[in-house]
């Protein structure tokens, strides 16, 4: 996916899994993707991430105008789409990838959606975030990131990274206010 999206022309046989015989599936599910919601220019595409104020870190799989808009996509594999399921996590990842990007990158517009696009063999799925799914999932998350900084302060679990706790909580209470 990443080749493809950076134009360049990988050899298949070079990424086939022992297990399988062709990504024939898997290609021509990306390929209907990229058709059918107008993926276009990717910005980012396995790009690491780091959040200034909440110190969290990541890397987003890819970051591209879409005909919705500025889009954060985020490819995941399956041997079958048979065993493709909705996951809450894959929101709140989004979510934290977006927070970072639009804390640390300079866009025409903040990100405000993404997709989970799921690949197998058999075929593909999507899971659209749209952008209040992303806003109710910031405003629990920044809560959550509060809570964590402030009981790894309490118990002192921060012994590798002395003083992080502390700093993480005056750069959200400085940015945010006191949660």
């Amino acid at each position: 996916i990443e080749a493809t999206i950076k134009e360049q022309s990988p050899k298949p046989e070079d990424f086939i899994p022992d297990h399988l015989d062709s990504i024939d599936g898997y290609l021509n599910g990306f390929y209907e993707f990229t058709d059918q919601y107008g993926l276009s220019t990717a910005l980012l595409i396995e790009e690491p991430l780091v959040h200034p104020i909440c110190f969290y870190c990541g890397t987003v799989d890819c970051l591209a105008w879409t005909d919705s808009g500025l889009t954060i996509i985020d490819w995941k594999t399956t041997e079958s789409i048979k065993k493709y399921k909705k996951s809450q996590w894959q929101l709140y990842q989004q979510v934290l990838y977006a927070a970072a990007i639009n804390r640390c990158y300079r866009l025409d517009e903040p990100v405000k959606q993404g997709m989970s696009v799921t690949m197998a063999a058999d075929g593909w799925r999507l899971q659209p975030w749209e952008p209040e799914d992303f806003k109710s999932a910031w405003a629990e998350l920044k809560g959550r990131i509060y809570e964590f900084w402030a009981e790894q302060q309490e118990e002192g679990q921060m012994s590798q990274w002395p003083g992080v706790a502390p700093r993480a909580l005056e750069a959200i209470a400085n940015a945010w206010g006191k949660s």
